[in-house]
């Protein structure tokens, strides 16, 4: 995982990857930035948002993109949401 890859590898692995997988990079990306910011700041409020809202991407892209490879992100059949 530590290659680097070409610039046309990159574009290759973008055309391949779905639509949904690319917005939950992007706003993990995004979040991992804001989350470097508020650390950098000293807010220990917008660290632990921002810490909770990168957790909620990892999950919710292993659910759905990498569920065979970590089954207990996935929802039992049959069940929806509940408290």
């Amino acid at each position: 995982m530590k290659q680097a890859l070409s610039g046309k590898e990159r574009a290759e692995l973008h055309r391949a990857l779905p639509e949904g997988f690319l917005q939950i990079d992007a706003a993990f990306h995004e979040h991992a930035g804001r989350l470097a910011q508020a650390a950098a700041g000293h807010d220990g409020e917008l660290v632990a948002f921002y810490s909770y809202r990168l957790m909620d991407g990892c999950i919710r892209c292993h659910a759905t993109y990498a569920s065979g490879k970590f089954p207990g992100f996935g929802k039992p059949a049959g069940q929806g949401h509940r408290h």
